[in-house]
């Protein structure tokens, strides 16, 4: 069984009125998603606006309120952290090639 690590984050900070880059911790939840075929986290948080992917295999994810992934969504290589924008309540799919 492959693992999807999620962690949800309010966005990025703000110095004066420049955007920095770096995510502001702590994170405001974590998930473990154990899959192979496509399943779904829990919902973001209602003030998560970024979340940080990390799997240990190879897999696709899309997002959505109700999100099945397929072969055909992103290719996220694994042991490779990515930072997406998502809507707040939203999900995030996965599932192994």
């Amino acid at each position: 069984m492959a693992i999807l690590y999620i962690s949800e984050f309010r966005g990025p900070s703000s110095i004066g009125t420049a955007r920095v880059a770096p995510l502001p911790q702590p994170a405001l939840a974590d998930q473990a998603v154990t899959f192979t075929t496509t399943t779904q986290s829990a919902a973001f948080n209602v003030n998560t606006h970024i979340v940080s992917l990390c799997s240990d295999t190879v897999c696709h994810i899309v997002f959505g309120d109700n999100p099945t992934a397929t072969t055909t969504n992103f290719l996220l290589p694994a042991s490779t952290i990515v930072s997406f924008s998502v809507i707040p309540g939203q999900k995030v799919a996965a599932v192994t090639p």
